[in-house]
């Protein structure tokens, strides 16, 4: 059972990182980079890495927020992070990568806390949006002269350019695993949930107005009722209508309506 449940998350964990490349839904405009009083870069190896932090900051929060406290501590096996240390995990992540990137930690935090905390819904959004921002102003303090810089990240030598792409991987690994573990939960991502609500809005067929026809030589223009059937059938045929000299259109021969008046051909 417990090799199952793996495969099931490797599956959708695959399912997720194919989901960056080939999202969902697709935004109207770019996601937002606050930069909270610094100026950003508008272009450059920085400014879209900013933009990758804004679009998993954006998805690692909403999500977060979406599962339900007490799903926090679910894990689907021995040996495996929870729900919550991966959030957990995440948020430490930041402090350390950032730290590794030249900016430091604030003072007096605690890694250890922060996985300690991590059954806790409100600690762990609250320190996930926090480890965010941080690590937002750690990019925002390199500078593009430094892209080709030697760079040791995941235990790996590459550049400060090739840093952000390695990051940008490690965020999109941790989104799927945190998409399926909110799927095994029956917890439709948040904007997974407002894509199918939009499709099934523009799927919603229209009413159809009804279309008046008018009698061609009748000066109140009533519309037509077979004398005949008027008590059995609401709609007239056609036929009975072409012989008391109604005008009917030929593409709605069959959709004349009844009229709360008298009829004329009493």
């Amino acid at each position: 059972m417990r090799k199952l449940s793996l495969i099931f998350i490797a599956a959708v964990l695959a399912c997720g990182l194919a989901q960056r490349a080939f999202p969902q839904d697709k935004p109207a405009e770019k996601p937002a980079v606050a930069t909270q009083g610094s100026a950003g870069p508008s272009s450059g190896a920085r400014a879209e890495f900013l933009e990758e932090i804004a679009y998993y900051e954006q998805r690692y929060t909403r999500l977060a927020e979406a599962i339900p406290a007490d799903k926090y501590a679910f894990r689907p096996g021995d040996g495996v992070r929870s729900i919550g240390e991966v959030y957990a995990h995440i948020s430490a992540a930041n402090y350390g990568i950032a730290s590794a990137l030249g900016t430091q930690p604030p003072a007096g935090l605690d890694f250890k806390a922060i996985m300690a905390a991590s059954a806790d819904k409100a600690k762990v959004t609250q320190v996930l949006k926090e480890s965010f921002a941080h690590f937002r102003q750690a990019s925002l303090a390199i500078s593009d002269a430094d892209m080709d810089k030697p760079q040791k990240m995941f235990n790996r030598q590459t550049t400060v350019r090739g840093a952000f792409v390695m990051i940008t991987g490690h965020f999109g690994e941790h989104l799927g695993q945190s998409i399926a573990y909110a799927r095994v939960n029956g917890i439709t991502p948040p904007w997974t949930e407002e894509t199918q609500q939009q499709q099934k809005a523009a799927e919603k067929p229209k009413p159809q107005s009804r279309t008046a026809f008018p009698l061609g030589h009748h000066a109140e223009r009533k519309l037509f009722v077979c004398p005949l059937r008027r008590d059995t059938n609401p709609v007239a045929p056609a036929h009975c209508a072409r012989r008391h000299g109604a005008t009917i259109r030929p593409s709605h021969e069959s959709n004349v309506e009844r009229f709360d008046g008298a009829s004329p051909f009493r």
